[in-house]
């Protein structure tokens, strides 16, 4: 093409920082092998792969030297509210209009705490972010980023369409036929074992690494789908939170996402 415009939408994302910008090319057109090395343990396993961390980010740095490799002429990207409504545009150059749009939303997006909590609620955002379980694990990686380890962390999602995609199902199976978590991270770095949406299944592996108990709230979940999301099925927050307190004591710090 002799003009090559992308388009996007800038908000925090659970293994490449932020959304937008770069992310357009790559994965957004990228090839299979490309999208197998963005997704895959080499990278994923970094500490900085993580919401709202650019610097360090293997997954940014590698997503934006591909993309520059192309040489968009323009890019127009987006942030949304909380009610899903515009709420700044910017245009023009990849990065530069792109980190514009990042310095927006991280105003909002980017909340201090004083400190870790022994029990953090979360949800995915609500309609349409939480239509099914894989969606979910990005509002359950940045609970895990907050709470104390060997805390509770309790997940309130709709889940209308299930598990999600039948390759992340597959995953999940896969996972739980074997003994021991690292099993699978050993599994899913041959690079002749990749499949799509595995990077999901090793994202929720990070979460339960940091907490004792994973509780989830849902509606949409039937019972052949949820025994397949290494959480306990609660019929109520007010269940999860009276369970938390349990195992925790009366004391305990809740934080509400």
């Amino acid at each position: 093409s002799d003009l090559k415009i992308l388009t996007g939408l800038v908000e925090p994302h659970f293994m490449a920082g932020y959304s937008g910008g770069r992310k357009s090319i790559c994965p957004g057109i990228a090839g299979r092998r490309t999208i197998q090395l963005l997704h895959s343990p080499f990278l994923l396993e970094s500490p900085r792969a993580d919401s709202c961390i650019l610097e360090g980010n293997p997954v940014h740095e590698e997503a934006t030297k591909i993309a520059r490799t192309v040489r968009a002429d323009f890019i127009v990207n987006v942030a949304i509210d909380g009610k899903k409504r515009i709420s700044n545009i910017v245009a023009g150059d990849l990065e530069a209009a792109w980190s514009a749009c990042v310095a927006h939303v991280s105003r909002y997006a980017e909340v201090e705490i004083e400190t870790e909590a022994d029990i953090v609620i979360t949800t995915n955002g609500g309609y349409p972010q939480d239509r099914n379980y894989y969606q979910c694990g990005k509002g359950l990686v940045a609970a895990s980023r907050i709470v104390k380890e060997g805390g509770v962390i309790i997940l309130v999602a709709e889940c209308r369409d299930g598990l999600g995609s039948r390759s992340f199902r597959d995953n999940l199976v896969r996972m739980g036929r074997m003994k021991e978590l690292a099993a699978y991270l050993d599994y899913i770095s041959i690079e002749s074992h990749f499949t799509l949406d595995q990077w999901g299944v090793e994202k929720l592996i990070q979460v339960l690494h940091r907490t004792s108990h994973l509780f989830v709230y849902s509606e949409g979940l039937k019972k052949e789908d949820a025994v397949h999301t290494f959480a306990e099925q609660i019929s109520s927050v007010e269940e999860g939170i009276d369970r938390a307190l349990s195992l925790l004591g009366d004391d305990a710090k809740i934080l509400v996402m």
